[in-house]
């Protein structure tokens, strides 16, 4: 034992100079050391919570969808008039028959129209989240260039797995990208601050 100890400083020397060769053969190979990725998370439903551009614009769509259900509405009491007037017109008649046209076609247009309407919503719908996924991208990009992160990753850890069918499960674990992230990764909100100022200076 005593004899092994007394072999340890000078295997330390021997390790030493065995390192030291090895990383100036590498040099001289021209072989370097890989640099560390910088890696950084964000929360996505935060940042889209936070966005005062997306209250605003949210605003903007409820007065679209709003604007929508009054011409519904407006066609539908129409209709309800021209039932009413319906019933208090003589049968086989002229003005009767008449009437009867007018409610199917209003029957229709209301069944026309409120299908338009929701094709109409939802793909505002779809472009208000896409232009405002659009700058999220954006500015995520100015952002790890100006701090020098090599990778951003919406942090979906935290979101929870459904346990109420197998294949429904196994989805959602399958499509699970961030099993782990700790706190010090977390970018959100540097980059709620840069896209709130930059959606107030835009203003």
């Amino acid at each position: 034992m005593r004899r092994f100890l007394r072999f340890l400083p000078a295997m330390s020397v021997v390790l030493a100079l065995a390192v030291t060769v090895g990383w100036r053969a590498s040099a001289q190979n021209g072989a370097e050391a890989p640099t560390p990725t910088r890696v950084a998370t964000v929360d996505l439903a935060r940042v889209f919570e936070a966005l005062e551009e997306r209250t605003v614009r949210e605003g903007e769509l409820r007065a679209f969808i709003d604007q929508q259900n009054s011409l519904i509405t407006n066609l539908g009491d129409q209709l309800k008039q021209a039932q009413e007037d319906l019933e208090l017109l003589v049968a086989g008649s002229p003005e009767r028959r008449r009437k009867a046209e007018e409610v199917a076609r209003l029957r229709i247009d209301l069944e026309v129209q409120g299908r338009f309407s929701e094709q109409l919503i939802d793909r505002r719908r779809a472009e208000v989240f896409s232009a405002l996924f659009a700058k999220i991208e954006s500015s995520v990009a100015a952002l790890a260039e100006q701090f020098g992160y090599d990778l951003v990753l919406n942090n979906d850890a935290g979101e929870p797995v459904p346990g109420n069918a197998e294949a429904e499960t196994r989805a959602a674990m399958a499509a699970r990208r961030v099993l782990f992230a700790g706190p010090s990764l977390d970018i959100t909100d540097a980059l709620v601050r840069r896209m709130n100022n930059d959606w107030n200076a835009g203003r």
